[in-house]
């Protein structure tokens, strides 16, 4: 189901926006309708300078409480690692130093078997490539567990991003940006116990029909590795690929088309496995113009779930990975435009059939969802702009 379109709403919102009379972005605090009642839409945290900025998706942990990373800022300006409990009591718990540990974190961290929290940073770091790092959920404590393309061997990979994916067999996976034999980047796998690492595949980039820069991997039913690439395939704008966790048996699935093809292009972030078997995705690009949500099958089949349209109810564009509800829902969140100018919370049924959960204004704080969402009871819970003004809040939302 398409929304209809709101196009004269859509811009007459847009021009209110900017020449209304507060260009500064305010704190906008939603009153309670009865007193006692949930409030839809709630800002937990503001993010101070020494906090950090950029905050990736949260993750929810044992002990109850989320965690998370920051991109930017911090005492050292290189990034922090965070946690909240959810009545937004904030603590930082590590602000990284680009020289020892690696600066830009860019990651969701992983709640692993062991009980600990592993991510990585993106840049620096004793290697110049980024490192891998956990955190104590029962302590707060911070260890570089290991340096990318360690003595320099890039071949290995460089600059991870992304989630990583844990196996039944303890094996953590993720990939890198860049890296490898052809600088493409590549997939690798790291055990946290014995500290083994492997690169289980190198891509070969631009012009070969291969992917370029993988941006996380997710495990199949069946054990095998399936993921995306932004770029390359035999039109340098996207492919899905699949492996083994041995490495071997390296396939394109599907590589995407121009903008003008239906099922989009530029896929980024990590596949969501559903409760019917099939992965879902999204592409930054394509479609009617402004991206899709799309299915991949047990197949190998990958078909369009919902197109993305500029005027639409739903904003544009997806902006994170999508994550699923226990009703079988998928649930994200868009970075603009919608309703009401300023992105939204969405939830969709496998079928496409979709609504809008909240819609952000465009002046307003918060506005500009950006990463994964994070479910927990009645809520689900996100990182967005603070609006006009610099920075970040974490919010959540009422799961209506």
């Amino acid at each position: 189901m398409q929304f209809t379109l709101v196009g004269l709403r859509a811009v007459r919102q847009f021009l209110n926006a900017l020449c209304g009379a507060g260009l500064a972005a305010s704190l906008v605090i939603l009153p309670s309708a009865h007193a006692g009642t949930k409030e839809p839409l709630e800002t937990l945290h503001v993010f101070a300078p020494l906090d950090g900025d950029a905050p990736g998706p949260l993750t929810l942990a044992s002990d109850g409480r989320f965690y998370g990373v920051a991109t930017y800022g911090g005492a050292l300006r290189s990034g922090t690692v965070f946690s909240m409990d959810k009545r937004g009591t904030f603590e930082v718990l590590h602000s990284f130093d680009a020289s020892v540990d690696g600066q830009y974190p860019s990651t969701t961290l992983l709640s692993a078997s062991d009980g600990y929290l592993y991510g990585t940073v993106r840049y620096g770091g004793v290697s110049h490539c980024g490192s891998l790092f956990r955190v104590s959920p029962s302590t707060g404590e911070y260890t570089v567990m290991r340096p990318f393309a360690v003595l320099g061997r890039r071949t290995e990979g460089c600059n991870p991003r992304g989630a990583m994916a844990q196996g039944p067999d303890g094996w953590i996976y993720g990939t890198t940006e860049y890296g490898g034999s052809a600088d493409a980047g590549t997939v690798y796998k790291w055990h946290p116990a014995s500290g083994k690492f492997k690169t289980l595949r190198n891509f070969a980039g631009w012009g070969t029909g291969d992917g370029y820069s993988p941006v996380s991997v997710a495990l199949s039913p069946t054990g095998e590795l399936v993921g995306v690439t932004p770029s390359g395939g035999k039109f340098d704008v996207g492919t899905i690929y699949s492996l083994k966790p041995d490495g071997s048996e390296y396939r394109v699935v599907y590589s995407f088309t121009y903008e003008s093809d239906t099922i989009g292009s530029n896929p980024f972030g990590q596949l969501l496995l559903a409760k019917d078997g099939n992965f879902y995705g999204s592409t930054g690009r394509g479609g009617y113009c402004c991206g899709t949500i799309f299915r991949l099958s047990q197949d190998g089949t990958v078909s369009l779930v919902h197109t993305l349209e500029f005027f639409g109810d739903l904003g544009f564009p997806v902006n994170g990975d999508l994550i699923l509800g226990p009703e079988g829902l998928l649930y994200g969140v868009t970075r603009g435009s919608g309703a009401e100018g300023g992105g939204t919370v969405f939830t969709m049924s496998t079928a496409g059939e979709a609504r809008v959960l909240q819609a952000f204004t465009y002046a307003g704080t918060p506005n500009s969802p950006m990463g994964r969402l994070t479910r927990a009871g009645s809520y689900m819970y996100g990182v967005a702009s603070r609006g006009f003004s610099e920075g970040s809040v974490i919010y959540r939302v009422l799961k209506k």
